[in-house]
């Protein structure tokens, strides 16, 4: 059964596209600054509101292994061939040993001598909270779930403005919060908004 698609939420994701676009584009640290600051936060805010929680540890073990070959997979699959790509064409050297840090670290950016993981971070991190989030939310629930990804959310910046974590665990602390802001947003009635809306511009 095909699922019905939430116009604002692709609207959202065109947004985002691209600005990731314009962002690696223009070089003006104004720009940049300001797209970088907003357009993952709004694919995190997006995955959470798109994401549902898993309702047993059967279905959540099912999903992780979904996940993994979705996501993980991918994401290392892309890392060989990028690598394969640099040596064959561009005749570019490689240390194994900063090579395997380098998948160790899975970081989008680079950290003292070890190359960044690339683009595909992303996958890694969202495959992280995804399951995280999953385990949180069969113990934790209401303003309790909230508390608790505010502080490891804030704990994920504090070890992140010093040290970088293996598998980017530091980066998807951080953003465990905007995952959980857009599971909060699924709660909102936006027909209802709607209409209000409506009746306010009617009445003016």
């Amino acid at each position: 059964m095909l699922t019905k698609r939430i116009q604002w939420v692709d609207y959202a994701k065109g947004i985002a596209i691209l600005l990731v676009i314009i962002g690696h584009t223009v070089h003006h640290p104004l720009i940049r600054g300001t797209i970088f600051s907003v357009h993952m936060p709004i694919f995190f805010i997006l995955s959470g509101f798109t994401s549902k929680c898993a309702e047993n540890k059967q279905i959540f073990l099912l999903k992780l292994k979904k996940n993994f070959m979705h996501m993980i997979v991918p994401a290392y699959v892309v890392f060989i061939v990028r690598i394969l790509l640099q040596i064959l064409v561009n005749h570019k050297q490689y240390v194994p040993g900063n090579l395997l840090l380098t998948c160790f670290y899975a970081s989008g950016s680079a950290y003292k001598s070890i190359d960044a993981f690339g683009m595909m971070w992303f996958l890694i991190v969202l495959f992280e909270v995804r399951t995280l989030y999953d385990l949180l939310h069969f113990y934790l629930k209401g303003w309790k779930m909230t508390g608790i990804c505010i502080l490891l959310s804030c704990t994920g910046v504090l070890i992140g403005k010093s040290i970088y974590l293996p598998f980017s665990i530091d980066l998807m602390m951080t953003v465990l919060f905007l995952f959980h802001t857009g599971q909060l947003l699924k709660q909102v009635d936006f027909h209802a908004i709607k209409r209000h809306c409506y009746i306010v511009s009617f009445t003016l």
